[in-house]
């Protein structure tokens, strides 16, 4: 009898959790698939049209160019945010007034919205009359200054600074979670054994921090996937969409150009492509605790 009851009152309790998912997870996203196959604008009745969508993706110059703006966008980040988080994170790990500054001042731009992380750093990226622009005229580099954002090529690498720049403290508290559980006991016996600082961290800190460097890629992978506020402020997607991400093309081709069908099949590309990611990573960091 009490195993029933138990067993009742675990359904009571995770019925209208299943319900509450159920309505805000589920049937959207099967709702969104559903219109991926149609030709559908918003007014009026959706029709089907099948993969005509799909086809379409792979001749649109457009999405492949917001595409690789992503990637590129996701790979400066990436380069950027682990190294210097972790040794970030290496540095400051120690507890102090001193460091707890330093790691407020760090952790800062995680909490600051994206619109206003993209509006601070346009007024730094601007090329005509941005900080970064203007210090280099004022120094006498005027050869040195770029179109930092808003042409062709350096916008992707712009736009990838500034998520490291946001993600930073984040990532930061991550690896320092993953530090506190690395024994102190094991660190004073590598030195008793000559290790130096360098062959520290590269050869037990590293390793033991595997779960942790797998958990932030896949962060900073599945937020790449995600770019949008700061490619609105910086560019706009701007010019003639040379600039877009692909969460950016997804909102002009929904919203502004009203292909609700057309967007939502490039959202379940997208939503695909980071299952993809997420699950690869997993596997990869279990068959690496398996080697171990």
């Amino acid at each position: 009898m009490h195993h029933i009851y138990t067993k009742k009152r675990f359904i009571l309790f995770a019925l209208p959790l299943f319900i509450f998912f159920t309505a805000l997870f589920i049937l959207p996203m099967f709702l969104g698939l559903y219109y991926s196959f149609t030709k559908y604008s918003g007014l009026g009745e959706p029709v089907w049209i099948g993969l005509k969508n799909y086809v379409n993706l792979f001749n649109d110059k457009f999405l492949a160019k917001s595409i690789t703006n992503t990637l590129q966008m996701t790979a400066v980040n990436l380069i950027t945010v682990l190294p210097v988080s972790f040794f970030c994170a290496y540095l400051l790990r120690k507890t102090s007034r001193k460091n707890t500054i330093y790691k407020t001042v760090l952790f800062a731009p995680y909490v600051i919205p994206g619109a206003i992380s993209g509006l601070i750093w346009y007024f730094i990226w601007e090329p005509g009359t941005g900080l970064l622009n203007s210090v280099l005229r004022a120094v006498g580099l005027e050869s040195w200054t770029q179109q930092w954002i808003g042409g062709n090529t350096l916008t992707p690498l712009a736009v990838g600074i500034v998520c490291a720049w946001g993600g930073m403290g984040f990532y930061m508290v991550l690896w320092q979670l993953g530090m506190k559980n690395i024994s102190p006991e094991v660190m004073e016996a590598s030195l008793i054994d000559g290790c130096n600082k360098r062959q520290q961290i590269s050869k037990i800190m590293l390793p033991l921090l595997r779960d942790t460097t797998t958990n932030i890629f896949i962060f900073v992978l599945t937020g790449g996937l995600k770019i949008y506020e700061t490619v609105f402020v910086l560019t706009g997607g701007g010019p003639n969409h040379a600039s877009e991400s692909l969460v950016s093309y997804l909102y002009v081709a929904t919203f502004q150009q009203g292909k609700y069908g057309y967007g939502m099949a490039i959202a379940a590309v997208e939503f695909v492509f980071a299952l993809v990611v997420t699950g690869l990573s997993i596997i990869i960091s279990r068959r690496k605790k398996l080697d171990m």
